[in-house]
């Protein structure tokens, strides 16, 4: 013969129904609010397990992700933009005009590819500095690209110097120089240093070893 509902045996209940059931005697009668808090949400089955409740994106192993932006998550992402900035600025100031974009004693072939050099730099920047500040794409994946554009850019400055037959400069188009060394090469240096730094800072900020 079945139980009747009053004489079946209690089920255990977890703590938190206690205190739902407490604080719904105490606000009244709220059917709907106490169904709400006991059944917080959907239940999602995943690798044979079940979780009750939103899914929270879990960190990398060995990695902290911060929820609240520090001071040396802002320096970073700071550097970093200030990095893709100078890639964006100083490149078109520096060639959109007759040094080298409209250089008549440039073949025509190589003011094109001039063009083509500060349109990659202008994009791949741009893209850069929203994707850092967006949060719509993974953060260490916007910090990587965010220092390697700007890295790109300006290291293989040095590189090109050495190559026989380049030239810093054209006349009659010199370009200024600081105890000797040419402005563009310090600017690059001054650049790629920065973007090393951000992405460094901006690491260390969102990632917490192992221990």
């Amino acid at each position: 013969m079945p139980l009747s509902h009053d004489e079946r045996e209690p089920q255990p209940q977890d703590p938190i129904h206690h205190v739902v059931l407490a604080v719904a005697e105490i606000d009244g009668p709220q059917p709907d609010r106490v169904d709400e808090l006991l059944n917080p949400g959907p239940v999602l089955r995943r690798c044979g397990e079940e979780h009750v409740g939103p899914v929270v994106a879990e960190p990398r192993v060995g990695e902290v992700f911060h929820t609240q932006p520090d001071a040396g998550r802002l320096l970073g992402r700071s550097l970093l933009t200030l990095a893709n900035a100078i890639t964006v600025v100083a490149p078109v100031a520096a060639d959109w005009n007759d040094s080298h974009i409209f250089n008549e004693r440039w073949p025509a072939h190589a003011r094109f590819h001039g063009v083509t050099a500060l349109a990659m730099a202008t994009t791949l920047s741009a893209v850069n500095i929203w994707s850092v500040w967006s949060g719509a794409s993974d953060r260490s994946t916007a910090r990587f690209f965010a220092a390697a554009v700007p890295v790109a850019y300006w290291a293989p400055f040095f590189l090109a110097a050495l190559v026989p037959g380049t030239a810093v400069d054209d006349p009659p188009n010199p370009v200024p120089r600081l105890a000797g060394v040419p402005a563009n090469l310090l600017g690059a240096a001054a650049t790629t240093a920065t973007a090393a730094a951000g992405w460094l800072i901006d690491r260390r900020s969102a990632v917490v070893p192992d221990r």
